[in-house]
Formats: C-alpha cells, structure tokens, sequence
C-alpha cells in the first residue's frame, strides 16, 4: 500500500476515535451526559459516523489534488497550486463535514443540530485540509527529490561510462589503422607531409589524454582541437570538405564536453559522400550561448549507423547542463545545437 494511503488512514481513524470522545467530553463537562452514557451504543455508532466523514474529506482532497496536478505543470508547482488546493479542499471540507453533522446528529441521533454544532464542525473542515496538505505535498516534494535524484545518479553513471566510451572510440584500431595507412602513403610520397601529419596525429591525441578526467573545457580549447583535427583529417581527405568556422575565441567563460566538435566532425565524414567536385560544408558557428554544427545531408547507403555516439553525447549534456543537445535533420542539413556551460573559473 502506498505511503500516502497509509497516512490517509490513519488519519480517518484518528479522526473517527477523536470526533467521538471529544464530543463525549464536551457534553460531560456541559453536563449534557452522565458518565455512564459515556460507554454505551451510541459510542459505536458515532465513531463509524467519525470515521466515514474522514473518509470523505480525505476522498474530496484526493480528488482537488490530482485535478490540480494534471492541469499544472512541474514548473508551475507551487505556491500558486498550493493556495487553489487548499482552499478548494477546504471548501469541499468544510460542506462535507455541515452536511454529514446535520444528517447524523438531527436525523440518526435525534438530536437538534445548533449553530455551535455547525462552527465546530466548519473548523473540523478547515483544520483536516492543513494537515492533508502538509503531508500530501512533504510525501510529493519528497518523491520528487528521490527521483530527481536518482535520476542524476543514472546520469552520473551514463557519464562515467561514455566518458571510458569515447577515450576508447577515439583509440579505437580502426582509426589508427587508417592513420597509419596515411602514414605510409605520405612517407613514400613527401617525408615533410608525413612529419606534418605525425606532428598534427600527436596534438590530437595528447589533447584527448590530456582531457580524458575533464568534463568541460573552454570553447577556445576545443576549437583548437579541431583545427588540428581537420588538418588530420585533411591529409586523408583532402580537399573534399570544407570547415566553415564562425566562432569568437575570446569568451573565456563558455565551456562545452571535451571531443564535441571532433566527433561530431568525424560523424558527418562518417556518414556523408564528398569528393572535390562537390565537397562536403560543414559549419560551426556561436550563436547566444550554444554553439550550431550543421552538415549537408548525402547519406552513404552502405554505412548504418546505430546513433550510439550520438546518444552519448546527449546524455553526457544531460549530466552536464539543464539545457538539451538538440539534433535536427530536416532531410537536407543535419544541425546539432550545443548548449554551452557559463561558469566563471573551471
């Protein structure tokens, strides 16, 4: 059984062995009663009267609250949804708790109902929604927190793993092969190209050991790393795709996931024909706080890719950033909106 309908419960019978006895003891001290019509049937019969009126209210909160919840949304919960719960539950209460009095005590109990009946039994109304809001919304901040939390341990988890994921992608044989494959043609061909090339392979590769413990480094790192990328990239390619770069390198203090930029380069080389006569355009450009990478759209029918990369590295922007990675393909272009960490020291 659910937390929240334990506590209900145990309200409704606190309530109901409550409303009696404390009625009890009022006309006692009234002397209304006699000690002995303390225990007798009657007793019985108004703790079952006690009981289902709690049961009633409870039922009427329960109901104003799941109405409130499905027509305000996460952002909007609040003190705002909170003042409309209690007082409609309040309201609802308090009609139910008049309604219920006057029916038992004027028609079951054959007693006449007065106006001090039906004030403590508005107040009944009022005091039962403060204490079925203060648990209902501590149990729902509560579960909230818990899920948010463990949500943010998954996250974690993700970002731990993709992390391992993508220092062994960019290590992977496959790439190195293909280095090495470049290597071998430009020696025979230019000693001089094949040191540019071994020299631009070791700035990538001591940039992906040098940030493999980082979650961010700044936009002007990155961009860096790129370029030396490209001109990696270039001397396997050459001049079959073209790097349209439009980014300010001066903001110190945007910061974005380490290999990015690369993979995303290496993706759309991946997936996409290109030859000199129709070269590939890429373009990465800086537009508020999110960083834009987009690529024509000629898709290569003998590759299928399984998007893996691609959901890595939304889920490592999940962990790091409140603001999604956002993919658009529009049959066209493939665009990819980076959002940018601002932090004022790393």
């Amino acid at each position: 059984m659910p937390l929240r309908r334990k506590i209900s419960w145990w309200i409704a019978i606190i309530i109901g062995i409550g409303m009696p006895l404390y009625y009890k003891v009022k006309f006692l001290i009234l002397d209304l009663i006699t000690p002995e019509d303390i225990l007798n049937w009657t007793l019985l019969l108004e703790f079952a009267f006690g009981f289902l009126l709690a049961i009633a209210i409870i039922k009427a909160h329960d109901r104003v609250v799941d109405f409130l919840r499905s027509r305000f949304s996460q952002e909007e919960a609040g003190i705002r949804r909170f003042l409309y719960q209690y007082l409609l539950s309040s309201a609802m209460a308090v009609c139910t708790a008049v309604v219920f009095s006057i029916v038992f005590w004027d028609y079951v109990m054959g007693m006449p109902v007065t106006q001090e009946f039906v004030f403590d039994y508005a107040i009944l109304g009022l005091l039962i929604p403060i204490l079925l809001n203060g648990v209902t919304e501590s149990l729902y901040f509560y579960g909230q927190w818990e899920k948010e939390n463990s949500e943010k341990l998954k996250l974690e988890k993700e970002h731990i793993r993709t992390r391992y994921e993508l220092l062994q992608n960019q290590l992977n044989p496959h790439f190195l092969f293909n280095c090495f494959n470049t290597l071998s043609v430009l020696i025979t061909e230019s000693r001089q190209a094949a040191t540019d090339f071994l020299q631009h392979l070791s700035q990538v590769y001591r940039y992906v050991l040098e940030i493999k413990e980082q979650e961010l480094v700044s936009l002007q790192t990155e961009v860096q790393s790129l370029l030396s990328f490209d001109r990696l990239m270039r001397f396997r390619f050459g001049d079959t795709f073209r790097l349209h770069l439009d980014v300010p390198t001066n903001d110190q203090d945007l910061y974005l996931a380490p290999l990015t930029l690369q993979m995303l380069l290496e993706n759309a080389l991946k997936h996409n024909h290109f030859s000199e006569e129709a070269p590939l355009d890429i373009r990465v450009s800086l537009e508020k706080n999110r960083l834009l990478f987009s690529n024509d759209l000629r898709r290569k029918s003998t590759v299928s890719g399984t998007g893996t990369g691609l959901r890595n590295l939304q889920q490592r922007y999940a962990y790091l950033s409140s603001q999604r990675l956002n993919l658009e393909d529009n049959g066209q272009f493939f665009h990819v909106s980076v959002p940018l960490v601002q932090v004022e020291t790393l």
